[in-house]
């Protein structure tokens, strides 16, 4: 709830100092925003960065139902003349349709970035078996042994996360990286084969 309530009074920020300029420049404060708010939502649909349930709250329930009573509340008004609710209505379902529109785009943009993720898996997993094989069979402890630098995903332009590596229930070495919050695309360094998992057993960084 703490992010609606952030949005909403970015809204009415936005709208009472739209309410204040000449009607020329009226619409910038709300185009402003809803660029802002479009570029938020592109992130976290390419990654949401541990805020998976406000994610989910305001992409999924909240922007489509003020997008459908604002946009309803705007239509009356311009063609009917009743009931007359206003600017701030059709301003909500703007900032709403700003929303919905960096879902879209970021769920397209996500697709990219899990291949571009998983080719930068597949290149640390080269040089993990390499450093097995210079080392007697014995995988390394952390990545920063095998690969230096050490890459990041490709999941977002602010803060990407990063490969996280580790050993699954069996012992096994994984490199992966989240899809989500609890959500883990995880490579097997052994057999090449991907798998979508929860939270490996084992904490990465393993630590032994």
């Amino acid at each position: 709830m703490l992010a609606a309530s952030v949005l909403v009074v970015l809204f009415a920020g936005a709208s009472m100092l739209a309410d204040t300029l000449r009607p020329r420049w009226r619409p910038v404060p709300l185009l402003l925003l809803g660029a802002l708010i479009c570029f938020v939502m592109i992130e976290l649909t390419r990654f949401d960065h541990g805020h998976g349930e406000a994610y989910w709250l305001l992409s999924m329930i909240i922007a489509p139902l003020v997008l459908i009573f604002g946009g309803s509340a705007w239509g009356t008004r311009r063609f009917y003349g009743w009931p007359d609710l206003g600017p701030h209505p059709s301003r909500a379902a703007f900032i709403a349709l700003c929303m919905l529109l960096g879902v879209l785009v970021g769920g397209s943009l996500q697709r990219a970035d899990i291949e571009r993720s998983q080719i930068t898996a597949g290149e640390v997993r080269t040089k993990l078996l390499a450093w097995r094989d210079a080392n007697e069979g014995a995988y390394p402890v952390t990545l920063e042994e095998a690969v230096s630098p050490v890459p990041r995903t490709s999941l977002g332009m602010l803060a990407p996360p990063a490969f996280e590596y580790g050993l699954d229930s069996e012992g096994m070495p994984l490199v992966a990286f989240p899809l989500q919050t609890d959500r883990w695309f995880a490579l097997h360094v052994e057999k090449g084969t991907w798998a979508v998992r929860g939270k490996p057993v084992r904490p990465f960084p393993v630590g032994e």
